[in-house]
């Protein structure tokens, strides 16, 4: 069985002109060049990371290897001379990725021997896709990967509370879609209008709207963002802070060799983020 943790990839602006212009390329069109620039970097003087294997599921996901490229050698028999011999070569534990452009999702497969946290793998592969375009008419955009987290054990600590009297919220320049539009899109819409590359908003009161809260949630785990509530479980309990983080979203499949395989992945990573929105959120 493999283990695919969700992150949300994004486009952002360095400076303050508008993110996409008349004369820009769109997000995906970015995200989808620089995959197929295939890319490699070197981690300080460590192994180096590379991309490889692409393939197009669909006209909006692509999937492809990660590769973690180290030196290694092997002990050999000569036969023709009769010794023993050491041979170098190039070790290649890699695992596999998929991006899905329509809802900016990427899911990177868990593989312990490149590295014990995913979210290690793709703190690299952000390096290695920002490497990849910094010399080109892109330079001025970096992309960002953040962690999806499952929102559920969260929400159901808020929804059975006896109240909550502190609800926090952190954000980032927007997604072009699919944020809670009442509160989180303007929050986003702030951080780009004053460049910054993230903010945190707190409200606090005798017994905060549940409700609301619950959505603003789902809107933060959905776009890779923080939030954290001060709980009061009863009515003699003291106020606790429980945060929305250590959940990560994660789809599991048995196997991804075939296009069938590959296909269906995609349709579980679609239904875990859709949950991860709402049931209400979904299109």
């Amino acid at each position: 069985m493999t283990l695919f943790n969700l992150f949300r990839i994004k486009v952002e602006r360095l400076d303050t002109s508008p993110l996409f212009g008349s004369s820009s390329r769109t997000a995906s069109e970015i995200i989808r060049s620089t995959i197929e620039k295939k890319p490699s970097i070197q981690i300080r003087k460590g192994p180096s990371w590379r991309i490889g294997n692409i393939q197009h599921i669909t006209t909006d996901v692509g999937f492809f290897a990660l590769g973690k490229i180290t030196k290694s050698t092997r002990q050999l028999y000569d036969e023709i001379h009769g010794d023993i011999i050491e041979q170098s070569f190039n070790e290649a534990p890699h695992t596999y990725i998929v991006v899905d452009l329509q809802l900016q999702i990427c899911a990177i497969a868990q593989k312990t021997r490149i590295s014990a946290r995913v979210i290690n793998i793709a703190k690299n592969l952000e390096k290695l896709l920002n490497a990849a375009h910094e010399k080109d008419i892109d330079r001025q955009v970096t992309i960002t990967l953040s962690e999806i987290n499952d929102p559920e054990k969260f929400i159901e600590m808020i929804s059975n509370a006896f109240r909550v009297t502190r609800f926090e919220i952190t954000f980032s320049p927007p997604n072009p879609f699919d944020v809670d539009q009442q509160f989180h899109k303007p929050m986003e819409a702030l951080a780009q209008a004053t460049n910054a590359h993230q903010g945190k908003t707190s409200i606090k009161g005798e017994q905060l709207e549940t409700a609301i809260l619950e959505n603003l949630a789902r809107s933060a785990a959905s776009a890779g963002n923080s939030a954290n509530a001060l709980i009061q479980a009863d009515e003699k309990a003291k106020p606790v802070k429980k945060k929305l983080e250590g959940n990560p979203a994660i789809v599991a499949v048995e196997d991804i060799g075939t296009e069938d395989d590959k296909l269906s992945l995609v349709e579980r990573i679609r239904n875990a983020y859709h949950q991860v929105r709402g049931s209400d959120q979904q299109s």
